[in-house]
C-alpha cells in the first residue's frame, strides 16, 4: 500500500508492532474455532465460555 500510494503523493510509514501483537492471537483463535467447530453460531455463546476456550487454546502448546 505504501509503494502504491508513494507513486501518487508523499508517504510516511509509521509502524506500530502493537497492532500485530494484539490481533494475531485473536485471529489465530477464531481460525482454530472455525476449523475445530465449523458452522457454530458463536453469537449465542456466552462471552465467558468463549473466553474459557480462548484461554485453553493459548495454553495448549500444540
Amino acid at each position: 500500500m505504501v509503494k502504491a500510494t508513494a507513486r501518487l503523493t508523499g508517504v510516511q510509514l509509521a509502524w506500530n508492532n502493537r497492532t500485530a501483537t494484539v490481533t494475531v492471537p485473536s485471529t489465530a483463535f477464531w481460525r482454530h474455532l472455525d476449523r475445530a467447530e465449523p458452522g457454530v453460531d458463536w453469537s449465542s455463546e456466552p462471552e465467558e465460555r468463549i473466553g474459557e476456550r480462548y484461554v485453553r487454546f493459548h495454553a495448549d502448546p500444540g
